[in-house]
């Protein structure tokens, strides 16, 4: 492989990460974001702190959410509370499985997965 074939796959790698406007591009980069960091060995420090920071803003919030309950402190509201919150994050979790699947099933993009292996090999 030349220099120059092999800087035109690096750019197009690039330029294939930084699509990250719609929703199957986002998907794959944050797939590959967590991907990486799970079994990448020179994962540094800096990026263990930046997980860390987001598993403590997301457990700060569904704190403030249990503080925040009308009616105030009690385990039935608290309960009632996570309750609602599963069946959002349910909600969620089915709209995007339903999404994965419809863009699957889609043949141009089918076909353009397909194009992007073959010229990868």
């Amino acid at each position: 492989m030349t220099h120059e074939s092999e800087r035109e796959k690096w750019l197009e790698d690039i330029d294939q990460r930084q699509r990250n406007i719609v929703f199957p591009d986002t998907k794959n980069n944050e797939s590959r974001l967590w991907r990486s960091l799970l079994n990448n060995s020179h994962t540094t420090i800096l990026q263990w702190i930046a997980v860390l920071l987001i598993f403590l803003t997301v457990l700060a919030g569904l704190v403030g959410l249990i503080l925040v309950v009308p009616g105030g402190f009690s385990w039935q509201n608290i309960f009632d509370e996570i309750l609602v919150v599963l069946a959002g994050a349910l909600f969620l979790g089915a709209f995007l499985m339903a999404m994965s699947w419809s863009i699957s099933l889609d043949p141009r993009l089918k076909d353009k997965s397909k194009k992007e292996e073959m010229r990868k090999k």
